[in-house]
């Protein structure tokens, strides 16, 4: 009996022991308030970029690639910078942290072909994005604010999420879900197919086409008639100019 009470004690603190280094592992990191920039040497080449863990991003369409990371200096080791398969993956190790500041990382790059912000982050374009082709998806309350000049353009928004487009394109195919957005109304576009559902919003300025689809209390916004449209509702929803 005593050496099943002594084992048992022993299973107890060896458990207490473990929960206690997990706390000491996970607990929370508060910025130290001297802001640093650091240039991250970035090898491999990539077209995508993923910014997550509520982290904004800067982007620039510029000649040269560089990335840069500003952030408290004891903050600056979490925010990881990595190419997998051709993305540029911008995160942060496992913790939690705040800061005043908060973390901003700068991108330079030849060609972006896509853009992807999940979990409360942010990507925002410093200058006119040129190309053939772009896709931009947003998730989990994370925002896309870009401007473009591009043939074709991908836009997908769910989970509360949000994008902001402006400049031309011939072609833009977009995709709202469960309470996201999608503003385009300042995006002069041909071409435009547009799906809505679960409460979302679709604003857009098309100028040939409409294809327009709209369910579950959602709704599109069209600021201009374009000489061919396509519209069907169902479930509350609605299409309508603005």
């Amino acid at each position: 009996m005593l050496v099943s009470l002594k084992n048992s004690l022993i299973v107890f603190a060896a458990a207490t022991l473990i929960s206690c280094n997990n706390n000491h592992h996970h607990h929370s990191i508060k910025g130290n308030g001297n802001i640093v920039t650091q240039k991250r040497d970035i090898e491999d080449n990539f077209k995508s970029i993923e910014a997550n863990s509520g982290i904004e991003v800067i982007v620039e369409q510029a000649d040269r690639t560089r990335i840069a990371v500003e952030a408290d200096e004891n903050i600056q080791n979490s925010i990881t910078t990595k190419v997998r398969n051709g993305v540029l993956i911008i995160s942060r190790k496992n913790g939690s942290y705040s800061s005043h500041h908060g973390q901003k990382v700068f991108i330079t790059v030849p060609v972006i072909e896509e853009l992807t912000a999940n979990s409360a982050s942010s990507i925002k374009t410093k200058n006119t994005l040129k190309g053939e082709n772009i896709s931009l998806n947003t998730s989990s309350a994370a925002k896309i604010e870009a401007q473009l000049s591009i043939d074709n353009i991908k836009a997908n928004s769910s989970s509360a999420s949000k994008i902001d487009i402006k400049g031309m394109a011939l072609n833009l195919d977009a995709e709202a879900s469960s309470a996201s957005k999608i503003e385009a109304e300042d995006l002069l576009v041909n071409t435009i197919t547009v799906e809505t559902s679960s409460g979302s919003k679709v604003s857009v300025h098309p100028i040939l086409s409409l294809k327009a689809d709209a369910s579950s209390g959602s709704r599109i916004e069209y600021h201009n008639n374009p000489k061919q449209i396509e519209k069907t509702s169902s479930s509350g929803a609605s299409i309508e100019p603005d």
